[in-house]
């Protein structure tokens, strides 16, 4: 087929796009995503395979992907609320519900108090209404102005936001 004539520019090209079977066993799949509850795509990206790869063995195998853990770094991770229903919820969500016993009412969120997404150790997560979220916040925040005010955090152009060493000296001392 002349380049430019056919579906793809070049043999490595074509090649490229054949479908892609993993040598991987049954027994080290599950060992990943159910033992260690490692998400589809954190497998693929360990073993070099893209995810969708992955799935298909995992299919052929006969491992359940429902109800599996996602992941994604810009946002909260993902998983199953339920097999028979086929929700998906967010693990803070489903940790904070365990925590209190009872799930969220309309109009609630959970907060992470260290402000850190990944973290969603029940110790970590707080059930607020969306008013108490932003007054929460909003003390955060004064506190921060504060410490700025008082020269216990300083702000340059070059990098940003630091601790000073007047501060530092209080959190090492402890």
């Amino acid at each position: 087929m002349k380049k430019g004539h056919g579906k793809f520019c070049s043999m490595p090209c074509f090649g490229l796009n054949k479908r892609i079977t993993p040598n991987v066993s049954k027994e080290e799949l599950v060992r990943l995503y159910e033992a260690e509850r490692i998400p589809i795509q954190a497998i693929a990206k360990k073993l070099g395979y893209g995810w969708k790869p992955i799935y298909r063995k995992m299919k052929e195998f006969g491992i359940n992907t429902k109800f599996g853990v996602w992941r994604r770094t810009t946002t909260y991770e993902t998983c199953w609320r339920s097999e028979e229903t086929r929700e998906r919820t967010f693990r803070h969500i489903l940790n904070a519900e365990a925590k209190y016993g009872r799930r969220l009412i309309k109009g609630e969120i959970v907060h992470h108090i260290d402000g850190n997404r990944q973290n969603n150790k029940k110790e970590n997560l707080s059930i607020l209404t969306r008013t108490n979220h932003a007054k929460h916040h909003n003390q955060l925040d004064k506190i921060a102005y504060r410490l700025i005010e008082k020269g216990m955090v300083i702000y340059t152009d070059e990098n940003g936001y630091t601790i000073s060493t007047k501060l530092e000296e209080v959190l090492d001392a402890k």
